[in-house]
Parts: structure tokens; C-alpha cells; sequence
């Protein structure tokens, strides 16, 4: 599935980007888009920290 997933988004990043775009920009466009899906799955699952959480754990360091 991960794979699957990867061919996708490295198909329409390749046809979003101009025929110019270096192979840095190419990459770089994959792992934020790659980064931007794992993220939505994450809250949807409710894998995530709440500012409130964030700031109670700071403040026990």
C-alpha cells in the first residue's frame, strides 16, 4: 500500500511541477506531500498533542 501511495503522489507531483524543476525540487515536493498525508491520517486517528498537553508537559521539565 505504501508503495502504491508513493507511485501516486510522485506522479502528480511530477505533473504539478514545471518540466524544469530540478530533481531536489521533485524530492522535496514528495516528502512534503508524503509528510502532509501522514499528518491528516494522524489526526483522524487522533495520534496527536494538544497545545494544552504541550504546555502541561513543558511545564514539568
Amino acid at each position: 500500500m505504501m508503495k502504491d501511495l508513493v507511485m501516486e503522489v510522485t506522479r502528480e507531483v511530477t505533473n504539478e511541477l514545471p518540466e524544469n524543476a530540478s530533481a531536489a525540487q521533485i524530492i522535496d515536493a514528495i516528502i512534503v506531500r508524503l509528510s502532509a498525508i501522514k499528518g491528516f491520517k494522524d489526526i483522524e486517528e487522533g495520534n496527536f498533542t494538544t497545545q494544552e498537553q504541550l504546555l502541561k508537559e513543558i511545564k514539568q521539565w
